[in-house]
Formats: C-alpha cells, sequence, structure tokens
C-alpha cells in the first residue's frame, strides 16, 4: 500500500508518532493537518498510498505559491526533529472499500512500529447537548485507549479537554469503542476500534463542526495537537504566535486550474 518517492529517506521503524486525518465534517482533519505540514519546520514526503480504496486525485502542490510538483489523493510526510509520521487524505474513499483500507492501514502501523496513532477527525455538531453546546474556551474532546492512562490523567489535569462518551442511545454515554456515536465523524470510530482491538495505542482527537468552512474548527484541533504533542513526545513546541496558513487555503474558491499543474 505504501510506496516510496525515488530518492527519498526510508520509512522511519519504531518510536515514532502516526498522524492521520479522518476524512469528517467540514473537513476539520485534512485542513488541520494542512496547517501542520505547512508549520513543522523540516517536513519532507518520503511516500503516498498507491491502492483502489481512494478516489483519484491530482493537483498542484499546495504548499508552494510557485508549484513545480503535484500533489496525488494520500501521502505520506515525515518530520525527523519531532519523529513524526503524517499522512494527508484528499479524496474520498472508493464506496465499500473503506473496512479493507482500515485492515491493510492497521497492518501497515504494526509493521512500522509506530508508538502511537493520533487520528485528527470531527463530529456533527447536532448532536451536542446543552453543556457541550457552552463549551466556549475549550472545544477540544479526546477519545484513548486503555494503556493511555497516564496520559489521559495529563489531558485531563493539563488541558482539561473533556472525554468523547456519546452513544447511539438518547442521553446515555459510552466508553466502549462500539457503542460510541460520532456522526460525520469519517471512519473514526472504526478505525478508533480496530487500533485497540489489534493492540495499537491510539488518540483521537475531536470537535463538534458542520458542513462549510471548517478551517477555525481545523485550528482549534492543529492547536489541540501541538499542546498534546509535549506530552506524548520530548520535542520543542514548532508553533509561532499565529498559525501560517497554506497558500492553497486562498483558492479554495477558484474557478480556475493553476496551469503551472500542466
Amino acid at each position: 500500500m505504501f510506496v516510496k518517492v525515488e530518492h527519498s529517506i526510508d520509512l522511519p521503524q519504531e518510536d515514532y508518532v502516526l498522524v492521520y486525518p479522518s476524512v469528517s465534517v467540514g473537513g476539520v482533519g485534512q485542513l488541520a493537518v494542512d496547517i501542520l505540514l505547512n508549520n513543522i519546520p523540516g517536513v519532507t514526503k518520503i511516500g503516498y498510498f498507491y491502492d483502489r480504496f481512494f478516489s483519484p486525485a491530482a493537483g498542484p502542490d499546495p504548499f508552494d505559491r510557485q508549484p513545480q510538483t503535484i500533489c496525488t489523493s494520500n501521502e505520506v510526510f515525515l518530520s525527523k526533529s519531532r519523529k513524526l509520521v503524517i499522512v494527508q487524505q484528499r479524496s474520498p474513499f472508493i464506496r465499500g472499500c473503506i473496512p479493507h483500507f482500515r485492515k491493510q492501514l492497521v497492518k501497515w502501523i504494526k509493521d512500522c512500529r509506530f508508538r502511537k496513532i493520533i487520528i485528527l477527525g470531527s463530529c456533527s455538531s447536532h448532536i451536542q447537548n446543552d453543556g457541550e453546546l457552552n463549551m466556549s474556551t475549550n472545544r477540544m474532546m479526546y477519545l484513548s485507549s486503555d494503556d493511555n492512562q497516564s496520559l489521559e490523567t495529563s489531558i485531563q489535569q493539563h488541558l482539561q479537554w473533556i472525554k468523547f462518551k456519546h452513544s447511539r442511545q438518547p442521553f446515555a454515554f459510552s466508553d466502549s469503542g462500539e457503542e460510541l456515536f460520532i456522526p460525520g465523524g469519517g471512519i473514526t470510530k472504526t478505525l478508533f476500534h480496530d487500533c485497540c482491538s489489534s493492540s495499537v495505542s491510539v488518540i483521537a482527537l475531536l470537535v463538534f463542526s458542520n458542513d462549510g468552512n471548517g478551517t477555525p474548527d481545523a485550528m482549534t484541533i492543529a492547536d489541540g495537537f501541538h499542546s498534546l504533542l509535549p506530552l506524548i513526545s520530548n520535542v520543542q513546541p514548532f508553533k509561532s504566535d499565529s498559525w501560517n496558513i497554506p497558500d492553497s487555503w486562498s483558492k479554495s474558491s477558484s474557478t480556475t486550474a493553476l496551469q503551472q499543474m500542466y
């Protein structure tokens, strides 16, 4: 499934954290990854996923004002200084292929022996209860596998995030990955459950969102990731006073294609 880019460095083994965006409501996870890729120093593309699971897609390099290369539907990036492997997915799944992709992704994660996977995603805001509607100062929510008990304590004490517990039953809450209800969350729930079942350490970061402009929610997720990173890795912060926005965001409403991609 993973194809190495020619002349790139090898995919690292062990002690790296994988960041994966769930294609979810508002495109929040994907937009958050765009922010991270545009702000983490020294990020390089090392490969891509090539398989039947994704709709074909190609476009100009989203991080270059004068793009000389193209991007594809699913690419893999590396930050050696932060020990991160970051996946960016830019196209939807082919219908019926999601279970097969999840199986292949978990196998790849285990083969690479990643220390942890962090899923970035969102959940449709229509399920918010009264207390969640008043989450004005801290909107971050999380899910965590059982092996992260000490980290979960740090998250609650230092970051004061809320654990996501919505279930399909009205007014009920669940800690079980199987019973969780994450409408609009893409594969967040099923991938989280697959990782837990396969003894893969996993954390999912979530915010409530809606269809439309998901950039404010993406910035919230990026802020949350930046706050979480020192708790899971001994690395220096990379954010300055504000996020540098990818140049491609200014072209999201354009009706013409960049000629450089041809």
